[in-house]
């Protein structure tokens, strides 16, 4: 029996295929009209499909709202220079947020990573309530014949 490919869906939220073109392709009017720029209809066009199509296969979870985030962050130039609006630097964009979400959640991992641990007050406590359990260890070890 052949199984058919998974659909990768798309989160750019309740919006149909149509409506994500769009959406994305006034995204992009409106970064070109930051930066005082302009972009041919056809080209806006195929930038605007070529956007969505890779953000379903790769940025599934990608919402329309953090979309337009990465474009205001991205013509601010957070992400870096770059020379033009184009697929690639937009899609640049999108990975550097990422990554940059990758690293804060990296960090919050890292920093709750030694809550668990004991101070060294508690350490050296226990350390020597083990030191005081050693003699009836020792007993204990000898009396089932395990004190080599």
């Amino acid at each position: 029996m052949e199984t058919k490919p998974k659909k990768i869906e798309n989160k750019l939220v309740g919006f149909s295929n149509n409506e994500q073109a769009k959406r994305i392709s006034d995204l992009i009017s409106t970064a070109l009209l930051k930066k005082g720029a302009s972009m041919k209809n056809e080209v806006l066009a195929l930038t605007s499909t070529e956007l969505q199509e890779i953000i379903g296969e790769r940025f599934p979870d990608l919402t329309l709202e953090k979309l337009t985030l990465i474009f205001k962050k991205g013509v601010l130039g957070d992400y870096g220079e770059y020379y033009g609006i184009n697929f690639v630097s937009i899609y640049n964009w999108i990975k550097e947020q990422y990554a940059l979400e990758s690293r804060i959640e990296a960090k919050r991992r890292n920093d709750h990573k030694f809550d668990d641990y004991v101070s060294d007050k508690e350490a050296i406590s226990l350390l020597i309530q083990n030191i005081e359990m050693l003699p009836s260890l020792q007993k204990l070890l000898k009396k089932y014949g395990c004190d080599e």
